[in-house]
């Protein structure tokens, strides 16, 4: 047989193969599923590095949104126990619940405590819902979780130049150097004063 034929017929026969497999369906990862949870299931991250969530008012207005469109984009929690801990999402959690609902739109992840932190981080810093001071608190706990050999595979992850991770964390140590300082001369005016007395 020529060996033009040979492919031809070897192409035939992977194209018939391939018209009789069934179609694949349900290949999204089972985490990766949409599912609803009770709200009442639902906790917040202690961890969460933005610490100030906003005022009232912005939760309030995307209560409103929620109400007249529901909620548009699921929130990403992991299992905690018997629960489930937010790793992205938490006001529209709040959002949620202030509007009375029960069950609210989630993907489950499997991730360790170590990846919440990240995913939250980074989350929070595409967003630029931080302020200075808790990206540098989260920036050094990351840093110094032990993880990252170098401060540029840290600065990779994040999106970071390398001099800037490193701006990040010496103004978390200087701050945390004036803090002792000043808690340290408090405390030794104190003393100062006492022995005045």
């Amino acid at each position: 047989m020529p060996k033009h034929e040979r492919k031809r017929g070897g192409k035939e026969r992977e194209r018939q193969k391939s018209n009789s497999s069934p179609p694949q369906r349900d290949i999204v990862p089972e985490f990766e599923r949409i599912t609803e949870l009770e709200l009442d299931r639902i906790v917040p991250n202690p961890d969460q590095p933005r610490k100030d969530l906003g005022d009232s008012g912005k939760i309030d207005e995307l209560a409103r949104s929620i109400q007249q469109e529901g909620l548009i984009q699921p929130i990403i929690v992991r299992k905690k126990l018997n629960n489930y801990e937010i790793v992205v999402g938490e006001r529209r959690w709040r959002a949620c619940k202030s509007v009375g609902l029960d069950k609210i739109p989630a993907i489950v992840r499997d991730i360790n405590d170590h990846h919440l932190m990240l995913q939250s981080l980074i989350e929070n810093l595409h967003r630029k819902d931080l302020t200075s001071t808790e990206r540098e608190d989260a920036v050094y706990e990351l840093w110094k979780s032990g993880k990252y050999k170098t401060k540029k595979d840290l600065a990779d992850v994040l999106g970071y130049h390398k001099s800037t991770l490193g701006q990040i964390v010496d103004a978390k140590e200087f701050r945390d150097k004036k803090k002792y300082a000043g808690h340290t001369f408090f405390k030794i005016d104190q003393r100062n004063q006492g022995d005045r007395r």
